[in-house]
């Protein structure tokens, strides 16, 4: 969500720990902006010096979210990757950047579930209006300033006795 305007983001500077085998098992939280620890419903100073485990389930392991962490802690090449995620304002989706300096990683989220939701209810108006144009008995079809095809229902095709793949980007001229 955004405060004010602004996107909200979420920084974290993660330690690695690793086990006997020298696997990574776990990250410790050597530094969180408020925003951070206020989506944990802790304050900074709660988090700090603390394993990641002790705080989130133990199925956060088994997430693609910890997968690329020790990813970049492993490699050095840095990720991004989008996360859904359960934030102070409820479900919602983060835009996740992580790299590493010396032996931390440097993690920093921006909310995108305005973004996403926008999307999905786009996808939703566009996937009733493709069912509507389908449906109908008529021919129809769009073009666009150049006058290429950018749509062409089924009855368009039946119409014109070619495949709509062969019309798509093609000048109706």
């Amino acid at each position: 969500a955004s405060v004010g305007g602004f996107v909200k983001q979420y920084n974290v500077v993660l330690d690695p720990q690793r086990g006997e085998s020298g696997a990574i098992t776990d990250f410790t939280w050597s530094y969180l902006n408020r925003a951070a620890a206020s989506a944990l419903q802790r304050s900074p100073q709660e988090l700090m010096g603390r394993s990641v485990l002790q705080v989130l389930p133990p199925s956060w392991k088994d997430s693609p979210s910890f997968q690329h962490y020790v990813a970049v802690a492993e490699t050095g090449e840095a990720r991004e990757f989008e996360t859904h995620s359960r934030l102070p304002e409820g479900e919602g989706w983060l835009h996740c950047t992580v790299m590493k300096v010396r032996h931390f990683l440097i993690a920093r989220f921006r909310d995108i579930s305005i973004s996403r939701r926008t999307e999905e209810a786009l996808r939703q108006t566009r996937d009733r209006m493709v069912e509507i144009l389908e449906g109908t008995p008529d021919a129809f079809f769009m073009v666009d300033a150049n006058w290429n095809f950018t749509y062409v229902n089924a009855h368009t095709e039946d119409l014109s006795s070619r495949p709509r793949e062969h019309m798509l980007s093609r000048s109706l001229w």
